[in-house]
């Protein structure tokens, strides 16, 4: 149980520390009416949108999700290989991507309607999924939150990988997220070639 909080807790962390303050900025810039002078700018907007929450306060969190996945190792006497460590990445990475399209999802809302009635706290209800186990659901549950809405890939594939159980049942929520990733770039663009103000 420590090894997957600690999992979550590096998810957490790597997550804040790159998108931390995007929620906040994108918000305040779309009550501002900013978004327009984005579009004069030479970069496409998407990606000057998402680098805008970079945030150093939540690397406490990710230095202890590390300490904690080391500890839980080392007592464990788990044995860990290059590429147990590469579907750990792969994990992360595909939970980052996931979370991504989220909020482009969210990003292309408020260049829709001024008004995003508590989106963010959905946005982050779902994700809070990511720091349970998927034993404690029913079978269903734990059908949608494996391929559907794919948040055990965030933390529970990669804990399942370290204790060397077998990570195949990971390979179509890892797909979900790519596609789920594409899915809102693609809404993005096909919103942004319709825009013409800030809710309009």
């Amino acid at each position: 149980m420590i090894l997957f909080q600690g999992m979550v807790l590096i998810f957490s962390g790597v997550k804040g520390m790159l998108f931390g303050n995007v929620f906040a900025n994108v918000s305040t810039m779309s009550w501002r009416g900013d978004f327009d002078r984005l579009l004069i700018l030479p970069h496409r907007p998407i990606k000057l949108l998402l680098s805008s929450g970079f945030d150093l306060g939540s690397i406490g969190i990710l230095l202890t999700g590390l300490c904690l996945t080391a500890g839980a190792g080392i007592e464990l006497k788990l044995t860990v290989n290059a590429l147990d460590v590469l579907l750990v990445l792969a994990g992360i990475f595909c939970g980052l991507l996931l979370f991504m399209a989220f909020l482009i999802f969210y990003c292309t809302l408020l260049i829709m309607v001024t008004k995003n009635n508590r989106v963010e706290e959905i946005i982050n209800a779902l994700f809070s999924f990511s720091g349970y186990p998927m034993e404690i659901f029913p079978r269903v549950m734990s059908v949608v939150l494996s391929t559907v809405l794919p948040f055990m890939v965030i933390a529970y594939f990669p804990s399942q990988v370290l204790l060397g159980r077998a990570a195949v049942s990971a390979v179509p929520g890892m797909l979900v997220c790519i596609l789920l990733f594409g899915l809102s770039l693609w809404v993005w663009n096909l919103k942004l070639k319709q825009y013409t103000s800030v809710g309009g």
